[in-house]
Order: C-alpha cells, then structure tokens, then sequence
C-alpha cells in the first residue's frame, strides 16, 4: 500500500477490504507526526465488524498521539455500518479526500 502527502496530512488509500495490512500504514505514519492521518475507504467493497474493530482501534491509536485520524466514504457500503453502530459519533468521516485533508 502507498501513501501520499497532501498538505501536512497523510493519505493512506485502502483497497477492497479493510484488515490489519492494509491499516498497518496508519501506525507507520504516526512517528512522523503529520498534521492528520487521512484513510481512502472510497474503494472498499465490504465492511465487517472485525473492519469495525479496526477502524476504532486505529482512531484510538492515533488519538493517543494528539493526530486527527479522518476517513473518507462516499458509498453506503461503508457509512452504513459504521452508523448503524453509532461509530459515526467517534469516527471523523468526510466525503472526499479533499475535505477530509482541509478539516480541523
């Protein structure tokens, strides 16, 4: 998995599926102290509950360390999960990379 600088955030895209790989990017950036940690989720096809675990443990680890962890999810497949288990009041969830990139 690459990532890509954007401003002082990262971008870590994620392919179909999210799983431990693909979210082991998130705590290869932390050390590096970027301004936010931004997850692609645009291109994930299914989201389970382990996804689920996941995602918070990531938000988590990153709170830890004082950096914004936002996603990015434009299709149902996705956000419908993660509101269906009220995660939507943890997780910070943004349309596009762009806005999630410009957030504070």
């Amino acid at each position: 998995m690459t990532s890509e600088g954007i401003g002082s955030a990262v971008v870590v895209p994620v392919g179909d599926r999210v799983d431990a790989d693909t979210l082991g990017a998130v705590a290869d950036h932390i050390p590096t102290r970027p301004a936010a940690i931004v997850l692609d989720l645009t291109a994930v096809s299914f989201l389970d509950s382990a996804a689920l675990s996941l995602l918070v443990t990531e938000h988590n680890r990153c709170a830890d360390h004082g950096i914004p962890l936002r996603l990015v999810a434009d299709t149902s497949v996705v956000t419908r999960p993660i509101e269906l288990t009220g995660l939507d009041r943890l997780l910070d969830i943004h349309p596009t990379v762009e806005s999630a990139v410009r957030a504070e």
